[in-house]
């Protein structure tokens, strides 16, 4: 069991409208919060004793999973180096980020970007960079067919046909940096609160206060896809949260109380967001929670787990990928976990995936009719590529 998700706990959200300031549609108030329990599972296996998952996983690759058959890739060893982030460049092509292993505080830490064909099973070095961030921080994002941007921590990489043409580092100050769809803005967080500018750092514009760092601040922000809207949080001492929709050239603002603060993403219709909490602690159990703002409709739509979930890319359409991993805190039991498939308007769940020990970087392919991530299905391995497509009926 990774050890990490047991960190993960945080309170649940309890959401309701706190104000409005803007009076167009995009950010009219949300008037309806529509509550789902947990969802139909398809195919639920029956409840299990506990401990029992991880001794009785014995899963061959590819593996069929409730009609989903998941594929274990086959990806060159690269002496020196682990897996930590991959995405899709288009149907045929994976974008796969390797850093160095085991890394060391001393040396630079240098990350091998590369393009992986599907078809042929080919590798092609795009580039070496001291780009810094994890599978949580790192962003492929389309700017066109054929030139993308990928977003670390300290600067994004602009490449075309898999070479790098640009490289722009962030403000020095600034944190939680988004870099919007189109490349040309960046919006981030510094110790005086939030700001968006030009790519390159100039012309900065306030949207929104810092104070008392770090007790009250700007949080998270995400851009939406169009590069219109800003999602973010803000966390605030006495448990003041709020979830924010803020559009940066008339400060207009969405805001919205809850319990704690939210992590987010945009779906691709730029009118609706999802935000998850990984959980809190009851005393006996953890319990998590899904939610949907829906902008133009009006209306908040939630899914309540039972256990830790953990959201890493932008819903497709109308279904919503998470990694779940149920637990019981009381007998201090956190078993694998598992991707599901939430789709929110039929309120129906699938599980996906068999049962592993870690899972990162989860995304859907443009198209959405395939899913990457990388896995961890034994201990004594290393984080591996899996494919996961719906079985042809």
């Amino acid at each position: 069991m990774n050890k990490t998700f047991c960190l993960w706990v945080s309170l649940v959200l309890s959401l309701m409208l706190c104000s409005c300031i803007d009076n167009n549609k995009m950010l009219a108030p949300v008037q309806q919060h529509e509550q789902h329990g947990p969802g139909k599972f398809y195919a639920q296996e029956p409840a299990r004793a506990p401990g029992a998952v991880a001794s009785a996983r014995n899963e061959k690759f590819p593996a069929v999973i409730n009609n989903y058959i998941v594929e274990k890739l086959s990806y060159p060893e690269l002496e020196g180096y682990q897996l930590c982030y991959v995405d899709w460049l288009n149907e045929e092509n994976l974008l796969v980020v390797t850093q160095a292993y085991p890394r060391f505080t001393d040396s630079p830490d240098i990350r091998k970007i590369y393009s992986f064909n599907l078809i042929d099973r080919s590798i092609e070095l795009i580039c070496e960079s001291d780009i810094e961030g994890d599978s949580w921080h790192f962003r492929l994002k389309r700017i066109n067919n054929d030139s993308f941007l990928f977003q670390g921590t300290n600067k994004c990489l602009f490449f075309n046909k898999h070479q790098v043409e640009k490289e722009i580092a962030y403000p020095d100050n600034a944190f939680e940096v988004d870099v919007s769809y189109d490349g040309n803005r960046i919006v981030y967080v510094t110790p005086e609160g939030m700001y968006v500018s030009k790519i390159t750092g100039e012309s900065p514009i306030q949207l929104d206060k810092a104070i008392a760092m770090p007790e009250s601040r700007p949080a998270e922000p995400k851009w939406s896809y169009d590069s219109k809207y800003v999602l973010y949080s803000t966390y605030a001492a006495k448990s003041e949260y709020k979830v924010n929709i803020i559009n940066p050239e008339n400060l207009t603002k969405q805001t919205y109380n809850s319990n704690d603060g939210m992590l987010g993403y945009w779906f691709r219709n730029n009118t609706s967001v999802v935000t998850f909490h990984e959980g809190i602690d009851n005393g006996e159990n953890i319990t998590s929670q899904i939610l949907i703002i829906d902008a133009i409709e009006r209306k908040i739509i939630d899914l309540i787990k039972d256990g830790l979930v953990k959201i890493y890319c932008s819903p497709y359409k109308n279904k919503i990928l998470y990694h779940y991993i149920p637990c019981n805190i009381k007998d201090g039991i956190f078993e694998l976990g598992r991707l599901v498939l939430w789709d929110y308007q039929q309120n129906t769940e699938e599980i996906i995936t068999p049962y592993f020990i870690g899972i990162m970087s989860s995304n859907f392919s443009p198209s959405g009719d395939a899913i990457c991530f990388l896995g961890l299905y034994k201990q004594d391995e290393n984080y591996d590529i899996y494919i996961i497509r719906k079985a042809k009926s």
